[in-house]
């Protein structure tokens, strides 16, 4: 297990402003190329009816932002950006506690988008024109095959995964971004781990570079963030994952990574998952 950073104070915001009044006293944040952010978070309030004076800012399809402290209040560090989905409230002697689960922006309307047919297209046009119905911004190549007729229903990122699969292609989701490519793509400052991290493989990383994932924990950070390059014991990697626990111990972070240019196959990762569906 990694040392733990002690320094660390979490501020959440929605629409900009700050949660007065409210304490961050547990928070897991998970950070993905494959599946969407999720945020959740224990809160304490000192009053029983703090959040019943004035108007409530967290209620589900509100957007929140949290940010670390490290040790310069000035300089807050962004953590997560995304939506509430879900508010559950606890009552307790004296204090009042709210469980927040939130994820990324383009989860939602994911389950919105209606079901489209493509004509003639390219696997990176269509990639382009799911990502801007998700509110994302595409950065793919254009090249490869002229699909015939494609039709597409049910989870569009789903559907392009396989899409991309088939064609050749690497699909990431990351920081309001859709990759599609060749190669799995790397975006970031490199992240150098602690000399004494340890690398757990979870699945063979083969002498080609293919379909291998290892785990790694390290201290709390936030350049440890999806895509990054990642160093570990002079071997490279590429985060694939990245879940982030901050409590009152501390701050913890772990990564699923892989070889750089080429991510694991979802079958792959059968089991001991950071977090989260795809």
């Amino acid at each position: 297990m990694p040392a733990l950073d002690f320094t660390t104070r979490i501020e959440l915001r929605s629409s900009g402003k700050p949660f007065d009044g409210i304490r961050v006293e547990q928070a897991h944040v998970f950070e993905a190329a494959d599946r969407p952010d999720r945020f959740e978070a224990r809160l304490v309030t000192g009053a029983r009816d703090a959040l019943a004076r004035g108007s409530d800012p967290l209620r589900p399809g509100e957007t929140l932002r949290a940010f670390v402290h490290r040790g310069r209040p000035d300089r807050p560090t962004l953590l997560f950006d995304g939506a509430i989905e879900r508010v559950t409230r606890l009552r307790g002697p004296g204090a009042s506690g709210i469980g927040v689960i939130a994820r990324a922006h383009y989860h939602a309307p994911r389950a919105r988008m209606p079901d489209s047919r493509y004509w003639q297209a390219t696997c990176g046009e269509i990639a382009e024109e799911i990502a801007r119905g998700l509110g994302l911004i595409p950065i793919v190549e254009r090249g490869g095959p002229i699909l015939g007729l494609v039709s597409r229903s049910g989870d569009p990122l789903r559907f392009l995964r396989r899409l991309a699969a088939d064609a050749g292609f690497e699909l990431a989701v990351s920081a309001g971004r859709l990759y599609l490519g060749t190669e799995f793509p790397e975006t970031g400052k490199p992240f150098h781990a602690d000399p004494f991290a340890r690398i757990e493989e979870i699945e063979d990383l083969g002498p080609d570079g293919r379909d291998g994932v290892a785990r790694v924990a390290v201290r709390g950070d936030p350049s440890l963030r999806p895509l990054a390059p990642v160093r570990v014991n002079g071997r490279r990697f590429t985060a694939l994952r990245v879940l982030h626990r901050i409590d009152a111990r501390g701050w913890s972070s772990e990564a699923h990574l892989v070889r750089p240019g080429r991510a694991p196959g979802p079958a792959r990762v059968t089991g001991r998952e950071l977090w989260g569906e795809s």
